[in-house]
């Protein structure tokens, strides 16, 4: 017989784009952003940091 288990999901989209946004800053560099999306123009996803970015 299996034991059961539970899984337990936050469901807090603000905490879950925080999480990404800090474990993910850099990944995706303007250079990569052109390589993989030619068409749209580059702006970092997680923003730059600054003041007026709630999730940094």
């Amino acid at each position: 017989m299996r034991a059961a288990s539970v899984r337990l999901w936050n469901l807090d989209v603000d905490k879950a784009i925080c999480h990404i946004c800090s474990t993910a800053r850099g990944v995706l560099t303007p250079s990569k952003w052109h390589e993989y999306l030619p068409r749209l123009s580059y702006g970092p996803p997680c923003g730059t940091g600054g003041s007026n970015n709630p999730h940094m």
